[in-house]
């Protein structure tokens, strides 16, 4: 069977989507790629790519076409048994070898995962990959009916009497799938605010009358849940995007779905509650909203206000030192990934006279556009708003002295992170003339009108 080409370069606001064929769970990927507009309904596909390593195949239009090993097990999860299903995905529905096309598209992703009916993120499916039974263990996986929350009322007592039956059964004879269930119960069941600490207390006491075996299953949870909240999906710089501008975003996880709403809300009611004293379970899920509130309050703009107070006047020196951890293969998306949202943050007006010029462009050298993104934040802010984090968090040695490094991951020695977190930012004491470079800088600025003897 010969390789898949892209056939048509596609136009202005053109989009290609993925109509994934019917099948069984470990049966052959198969789909039909077609071009399409916003017009169409689909459901947009978040995910970790992983290693770009493509081992795995999918036949697009009688052709091979090579995916990675994530996108594949992604693929599989949301397929249905009997029907198509419509899909928008990036590293398919994007030529990723034409690099003008690239650049077109990933300019319209925040409007595709906004045009969308549903977004989809796939945060794995909870298995050690690295034991050698793996395969065997993802086949038995699939052997299971998908189970979908829907996200109604129903779904509690569901939750409730899946998660006494489940807690009934030695520990040892819990399957992957009912693991995944009970972990997705245990969110359902905490995510109504009609929990109270009488309820919790008489709901895990009916569990099981044995202390010793009890601790153990809240153990168990607390693992999953810990499973569940290192999925490489929540340190991913373009999820940040996808997830912020669903209409509705779902969560999948090995065999189930549910709201994501659920699991904010799950996290919220958890650590308000009083009467629930396992240290494990405090601890894995304080850490699971984290990374959860890192997303919601992204999702519902409307509570920046709380923002005011910021220091910086820059949309996009606030997104890039917020998300400044999060992994990217490709360093140019750790500022691609943001442009449409600082766009999104002026326009909620917690940012004032701060348009972003920017373009998703992957013909640009990384030093030019780095250097580009420093020189723009000191057009928008007139501040020296460099700091020891800004500066010493480097990792790349191609760029300018003077231009941090967007890409880089890490934290500078001594620095605080806390501080750059929605509470504030560290403070900034000195305020130049708006008009600092007469030209774009090369390798140092050059300051205009003012002499600067310290920078606090």
């Amino acid at each position: 069977m010969s390789t898949f080409h892209y056939a048509e370069e596609l136009k202005d606001m053109e989009i290609r989507l993925l109509r994934l064929h019917p099948g069984e769970w470990v049966g052959d990927l198969e789909a039909t790629l077609y071009v399409a507009d916003r017009s169409r309904q689909y459901t947009a596909l978040s995910y970790a790519w992983g290693s770009t390593k493509t081992s795995n195949q999918i036949i697009v239009n009688g052709k091979i076409h090579n995916i990675t090993f994530n996108l594949d097990r992604a693929l599989r999860a949301i397929r249905r048994r009997t029907e198509p299903i419509v899909l928008w995905v990036d590293s398919i529905c994007i030529n990723q070898y034409a690099a003008v096309e690239k650049s077109h598209q990933v300019g319209l992703m925040h409007d595709i995962f906004g045009w969308a009916t549903e977004v989809v993120a796939y945060l794995g499916d909870g298995l050690d990959r690295s034991r050698k039974d793996y395969p065997h263990r993802f086949e038995k996986l699939g052997q299971h009916p998908p189970v979908h929350f829907a996200g109604s009322r129903r779904d509690e007592s569901v939750a409730y009497q899946y998660l006494a039956d489940l807690w009934k059964k030695s520990p040892g004879s819990i399957s992957e799938n009912d693991e995944i269930v009970s972990l997705f119960s245990f969110f359902i069941a905490f995510s109504f605010e009609s929990m109270n600490d009488s309820l919790v207390d008489e709901h895990f006491a009916s569990l099981t009358t044995d202390n010793s075996t009890k601790d153990q299953r809240t153990q168990l949870m607390a693992e999953r849940i810990r499973l569940f909240a290192i999925s490489d999906w929540w340190n991913r710089m373009w999820i940040v995007q996808e997830a912020c501008v669903a209409k509705n975003l779902t969560i999948a996880y090995g065999r189930v779905t549910m709201p994501f709403t659920f699991i904010v809300d799950a996290t919220e009611n958890f650590l308000q509650l009083s009467s629930l004293r396992s240290k494990e379970l405090n601890q894995v899920m304080a850490y699971l909203a984290e990374k959860v509130y890192a997303i919601d309050t992204m999702r519902f703009r409307g509570t920046f206000g709380d923002m005011a107070h910021l220091t910086t006047t820059s949309p996009l020196l606030w997104l890039l030192r917020r998300f400044h951890t999060r992994k990217s293969s490709e360093p140019r998306d750790k500022v691609f990934a943001l442009l449409r949202l600082a766009q999104d943050l002026k326009k909620e007006r917690v940012f004032q006279n701060s348009d972003v010029h920017i373009k998703a462009d992957y013909d640009i050298h990384i030093s030019d556009l780095f250097s580009s993104v420093a020189y723009e934040i000191i057009l928008q802010t007139g501040l020296i708003w460099m700091t020891t984090f800004d500066l010493l968090a480097k990792s790349r040695t191609d760029i300018p002295s003077w231009v941090p490094d967007w890409s880089s991951e890490n934290i500078a020695p001594g620095f605080d992170q806390r501080r750059f977190r929605l509470q504030g930012e560290i403070p900034l004491h000195f305020n130049a003339s708006r008009a600092m470079f007469k030209q774009r800088p090369v390798d140092l600025p050059t300051c205009n009108g003012a002499t600067i003897s310290s920078v606090w």
